[in-house]
């Protein structure tokens, strides 16, 4: 039995490295291969990575300092520039690389989710698709922010359970510490900081969660407060994130993308224009804007996978199974109370981008939570369940 065990141990750990080492071959291909010229997004963080290091201020699509975008890839970007340097061109082959590399490591995140939440053939069901899905090796070559953000919203996750389940002052600030990193390159899971210690408290009643919840805002707020002090001292007023939330909101309060009446609104009035707007259509227009903050945002997010390069137009099958398996699994997880969590962060993460803009760019983070919620699945239908690794769920009355 013994011997069984080690061997079984042996055969996962040389399936997981083979994974990751096509993983990261995957994502080289793809760094050596045909670039794409640089998105708009992709050209702003450039000049401004370029301003910041030259003249010593961050200034998105502005010659002064503002707060239009949160600071963590500007940052990144600006340490490979200063390393590599950025004259006469700018480092975007080792940006890449790098790239390549945390893409990568996100295979290893993602496996370990899945084995801690329910087993290793889960974690390595998880790892595979996460792998070779195209659009996760492609976007390492992107100067944008998807690859770094998933990177540290995987590992804040992997942290935030294993707090749930053996509470500890340095795994909640650690915790809050990887959440603050995540939402200083994006913003989308700030309004969900709270989530796991509410579901927490709610199936405990403990009110030891309310200390394990203090030890997570510290975390937080050891790595927010520079870019609080920032603001305030630059530009003489508390930011919380950033300035430019406004526009995505104010562009997705228009029925399926049509832009035809839309109105020039500068950009420190937009976010009141978009809220206008949106109250407006559901008191003039409600089964239209009904459809169109569900069904209609819903099918332009996930129906097809965002990608760059035409010749990737195949994996829209491979697409399709890992949203339909991830959204069963979804609500299996919630009518079988098992790994609750992450269906939880799964539908409310859907629903805080259908109040914007929808794009397929923005299920990329989503999707990660949707393989593992789809592994589970595989591993129920094809796999005997006796040998699922028996433990309590993450967020049980023996967390505490």
């Amino acid at each position: 039995m013994i011997l069984n065990k080690r061997y079984t141990k042996s055969i996962g750990l040389a399936l997981l490295i083979a994974i990751i080492a096509l993983g990261l071959l995957l994502r080289i291909k793809f760094v050596f291969g045909p670039q794409l010229s640089l998105s708009p997004d992709a050209t702003n963080y450039d000049a401004m990575v370029k301003q910041f290091l030259s003249e010593g201020f961050l200034g998105y699509l502005s010659g002064e300092p503002n707060a239009y975008v949160v600071p963590g890839y500007p940052l990144f970007l600006s340490v490979i520039y200063s390393i590599f340097g950025f004259t006469p061109e700018s480092p975007l082959f080792m940006v890449r690389i790098i790239q390549a590399f945390i893409g990568t490591a996100s295979i290893l995140l993602v496996y370990l989710i899945g084995k801690e939440i329910l087993n290793n053939r889960v974690g390595l069901i998880s790892a595979i698709l996460f792998a070779i899905y195209p659009p996760f090796s492609e976007s390492v070559t992107l100067i944008l922010t998807e690859v770094l953000y998933t990177f540290f919203f995987l590992l804040y996750l992997l942290i935030q359970l294993k707090a749930l389940k053996s509470p500890s002052p340095v795994l909640n600030t650690l915790s809050g510490v990887l959440m603050a990193l995540a939402i200083l390159i994006r913003p989308t899971l700030f309004p969900l900081f709270a989530l796991p210690y509410i579901y927490q408290y709610i199936v405990t009643r403990d009110k030891k969660v309310f200390r394990s919840f203090g030890y997570l805002v510290l975390g937080i707020t050891i790595i927010m407060l520079p870019w609080w002090v920032r603001n305030y001292l630059t530009l003489g007023k508390f930011i919380l994130l950033s300035t430019g939330s406004g526009n995505p909101l104010f562009a997705g309060a228009f029925p399926n993308l049509d832009f035809s009446n839309m109105k020039y609104v500068p950009p420190s009035e937009q976010f009141n224009e978009g809220i206008r707007l949106i109250i407006n259509g559901f008191l003039t227009q409600p089964l239209v804007y009904l459809k169109w903050y569900t069904l209609g945002k819903f099918w332009v997010i996930f129906n097809r996978p965002w990608y760059q390069s035409q010749a990737l137009q195949s994996i829209i099958y491979l697409h399709h199974v890992i949203v339909v398996l991830g959204f069963t699994g979804t609500i299996f997880a919630i009518i079988s109370k098992q790994i609750r969590l992450i269906a939880l962060l799964i539908i409310l993460l859907t629903g805080l981008q259908l109040l914007f803009i929808p794009n397929p760019r923005y299920a990329y983070s989503i999707l990660p939570l949707l393989i593992i919620l789809g592994a589970q699945i595989i591993d129920r239908l094809f796999f005997r369940n006796d040998e699922i690794r028996t433990k309590e769920p993450p967020l049980t009355e023996s967390s505490y």
